[in-house]
């Protein structure tokens, strides 16, 4: 009777049902995501934006797709559809911390597409925050010219960016001067800015972003009494 009583107390532990190679792969799939997954089911905790839509989701699906190109999260989404570009899920991360963190500073090895992905931050400034003004600069001009030649060719490579911006006032492009590169998108504009032997030649520019590529290579008396002074703007002065 003791052992009997013994045997109904204890917990029956049913057996987890084996994974199929194919549900190991999906898993696998998903494991930079970090959500701590044993198992596909476990999905089911986390909601999906998509399929809890209200209703002026349904009504107006423009508007729910502006919603989520701007935001982070879905940074892929708009630089598939809109800029025409694949990203890579760790260059899709980058971004988003890129965009949601202030003083951000991107430190990666040769060939960690830092230059790329500071030209793709630049062009989602500008698309998500009309009226922006970033200043692009490198420890020469050479610098700031790579970052600006991967925005044109992104800006060439992107018919539905160009058609976003064909009703603007100011016509949209690129355009290279002697002094500076510029980049105009609606009522955005980036800079690509060569700094000089002392800063002089860029003195009086105001940005409402700053992106210093190579910033190991500034020189530190420059960045502190020119360029720093860039970003002390209000977006909307008036």
């Amino acid at each position: 009777m003791k052992n009997l009583n013994k045997l109904k107390k204890r917990k029956v532990e049913t057996p987890k049902k084996q994974m199929t190679f194919r549900e190991l792969e999906k898993l696998s799939d998903l494991h930079y995501l970090n959500l701590n997954l044993n198992s596909l089911e476990d999905l089911k905790d986390y909601p999906n934006p998509l399929l809890n839509r209200s209703k002026d989701d349904y009504l107006h699906p423009e508007k729910e797709i502006l919603r989520f190109m701007r935001d982070p999260d879905y940074f892929w989404f708009t630089c598939k559809y809109v800029l025409n570009i694949d990203l890579l899920p760790f260059q899709a991360l980058v971004l988003k911390k890129l965009y949601t963190h202030n003083f951000p500073m991107l430190i990666g090895c040769r060939g960690f597409s830092k230059t790329f992905l500071l030209a793709v931050y630049t062009i989602l400034v500008m698309l998500v925050k009309p009226g922006s003004k970033v200043a692009l600069i490198g420890s020469g001009f050479r610098q700031s010219k790579l970052i600006f030649e991967y925005i044109e060719k992104i800006w060439l490579n992107a018919p539905v960016l160009q058609d976003m911006a064909s009703n603007s006032v100011r016509k949209s492009g690129t355009k290279k001067e002697a002094d500076k590169w510029s980049f105009v998108f609606g009522d955005s504009i980036a800079y690509a800015l060569p700094v000089g032997n002392d800063g002089s030649r860029i003195r009086g520019l105001r940005a409402t972003h700053l992106i210093c590529d190579e910033f190991a290579s500034q020189n530190p008396h420059i960045y502190e009494n020119v360029i720093a002074g860039f970003a002390n703007v209000s977006a909307n002065p008036v």
